[in-house]
């Protein structure tokens, strides 16, 4: 059952303003003309990216006073406001960008594979010691699991991080 509608919602508002000026004009005998401008939009600050643990990710003009807070806001942030990392995308900027890292932290195995020199195993034991030791506070954790030696940390440490620290 849908629920019924209210009677102004029925009829457009436009015909409404339109027999109100009308009816004022007539038992007034005239009003001064009736001046209508749209409004001006509100000027845009800047234009950012969100995305990440957001539910609604993509661009948001913001405007002064907005804060940060009230984009995450409006993107819908999922995840623990505290621990949320931005990469902030400046109009104007060099193009170069630097490659994303592999966060040792989140990285599912095909991912942490892709690295030189870690294959299936050495994939699964870094898994494997995230889950023992918990979450990686230094990249060069990685030099005590077995199967990471020196010329392999050398090979993969500027292509890891392990947060918002980078490295």
């Amino acid at each position: 059952m849908q629920p019924k509608a209210h009677p102004w919602r029925t009829i457009p508002w436009l015909v409404c303003l339109t027999a109100v000026l009308t009816l004022s004009a007539a038992c007034s005998g005239g009003l001064p003309p009736l001046e209508i401008s749209p409004l001006a939009a509100p000027e845009t600050a800047g234009t950012i990216y969100i995305d990440g643990a957001v539910s609604n990710p993509g661009y948001y003009d913001y405007r002064s006073p907005d804060t940060l807070a009230d984009l995450l806001g409006a993107a819908g942030a999922t995840g623990n406001r505290d621990n949320i990392s931005l990469e902030l995308y400046v109009a104007g900027a060099p193009s170069a960008v630097a490659p994303q890292k592999v966060n040792l932290n989140r990285a599912d195995a095909w991912l942490l594979e892709a690295l030189p020199g870690v294959g299936k195993v050495t994939a699964a034991r870094i898994i494997a010691y995230r889950i023992e030791h918990g979450s990686f506070r230094n990249i060069s954790e990685l030099t005590d699991i077995e199967g990471i030696g020196p010329a392999t940390y050398e090979n993969i440490k500027d292509l890891v991080t392990v947060g918002n620290t980078g490295g």
